[in-house]
């Protein structure tokens, strides 16, 4: 990908956040007068990886993998996702053999709708740890681990970087559809920079959904209750 692609991509997210944030508080309001609201949701999809852009210098670096999500919704527009990513085994010949890719990242997301509710879109921020294990050849690298490794070892790095993208949701009869593009950053053989681009794409399934009035009253009643308890010690 192109530097001028890398910029773009990110001022669009420095331009979307205020704007989502706006657009979520003007939906606040018509979210309020909803009966129920999501709580707990897990996910399960695929993605294309392109598994450390560093050294996966390719026309097209991109691998298949597996996505799987866990989400906690603090409110009608922002909420928490942990994430894990799989990518099985590839060669990246003649450099690189047998690897093995896998992420873990927690983020924040903040969440806007259309006026109809039929779409809802989101920013992707957080921190990320990368796993990769493969057998180094040393042969035709082009990268700067061959400043680093010696030629037929194995390699194992263990990164902590930033996740940062944007995403969409299209509710459905019983699942969502979703789906994101995103940008990892870390520190990797000394140098800053982007270790992996990806796109995911899955299905969303809500598991545990808060009835909003139950609990408004039920926020109420302790409110009262302890407002009865604090009057018997007025004594004057």
């Amino acid at each position: 990908m192109h530097i001028r692609q890398h910029i773009l991509f990110f001022t669009a997210i420095l331009l979307s956040t205020p704007g989502l944030a706006q657009t979520a508080k003007k939906n606040s309001t018509v979210l309020q007068k909803k009966e129920s609201e999501n709580r707990f949701s897990i996910a399960l999809g695929g993605n294309l990886s392109s598994v450390n852009l560093s050294r996966n210098y390719r026309e097209n670096p991109y691998k298949i993998g597996f996505d799987a999500r866990a989400y906690y919704d603090v409110n009608s527009v922002l909420r928490v996702m942990s994430e894990y990513s799989f990518t099985p085994k590839f060669d990246l010949g003649p450099t690189w053999y047998d690897v093995h890719n896998q992420i873990f990242n927690v983020s924040v997301n903040a969440m806007a709708y259309t006026r109809s509710e039929d779409l809802m879109v989101y920013t992707i921020s957080g921190l990320c740890i990368q796993r990769w294990k493969g057998f180094y050849t040393g042969q035709f690298d082009f990268s700067s681990a061959k400043f680093f490794y010696q030629p037929n070892s194995i390699v194992l790095n263990k990164t902590l970087g930033l996740d940062l993208g944007l995403g969409f949701e299209k509710p459905l009869p019983g699942f969502s559809l979703y789906g994101d593009f995103r940008y990892r950053f870390a520190r990797l053989d000394h140098s800053f920079g982007i270790t992996d681009a990806a796109y995911n794409l899955g299905l969303k399934f809500t598991i545990f959904k808060e009835d909003l009035k139950k609990s408004k009253d039920r926020k109420s009643k302790n409110k009262a209750r302890r407002h009865r308890k604090s009057d018997k010690y007025h004594w004057f």
